[in-house]
């Protein structure tokens, strides 16, 4: 979702696309996006600025 976001792509298309490869709902893709501050360090190996 991310790498989609960045690449400039329009959220609800993102939306469809990863709601129809994973089958899961567009509504549980929000609620991640809206977290990703939770998740978006580990997945990327980043540290958090201190």
């Amino acid at each position: 979702m991310y790498r989609l976001y960045i690449a400039k792509l329009n959220m609800s298309d993102i939306l469809e696309k990863l709601s129809a490869k994973y089958r899961v709902s567009k509504r549980a893709l929000c609620m991640d996006w809206r977290k990703r501050t939770q998740w978006v360090y580990d997945v990327f190996d980043l540290e958090r600025a201190s």
